[in-house]
């Protein structure tokens, strides 16, 4: 019985291998060889060494005004409460109390209410909603 060299297998060393011949790619992965090693390429929505996590699109919670967020693949839907809609139920007639309890502003961003929900102040050097 051969004794093999890395890169080869067989009973006589005779075939090429390639390190994602012994790789599984989970979720719709792609195993490329990266330097000699073998590496999932995850499609959207996923991660992990071999893509086995499902992304959670959801956190932090992106959904506004007591809005339920549904996480999918690669994406997610806020399931809104009435009276509120808009992809992040950020509009409506009758705004919750306090819209700041979910922190909705990123990056420092302060949250002030306001009419219609909330409004961010952004630190210098950020902008946005």
């Amino acid at each position: 019985r051969c004794q093999c060299p890395a890169g080869f297998g067989g009973p006589t060393c005779e075939t090429a291998q390639s390190p994602c011949d012994t790789k599984e790619c989970q979720n719709g992965g792609q195993c490329q060889v990266e330097n000699g090693s073998a590496v999932c390429v995850c499609q959207a929505g996923y991660t992990g060494a071999a893509c086995e996590t499902d992304v959670d699109d959801c956190s932090p919670d992106p959904c506004l005004n007591g809005g339920s967020c549904v996480d999918l693949v690669g994406n997610y839907t806020c399931l809104c409460a009435e009276p509120f809609k808009g992809l992040h139920c950020e509009t409506g007639d009758h705004p919750v109390p306090d819209a700041c309890l979910s922190a909705p502003c990123h990056n420092g961003g302060t949250c002030v209410d306001a009419d219609q929900g909330y409004v961010c102040e952004c630190p210098e050097g950020f902008m946005g909603l």
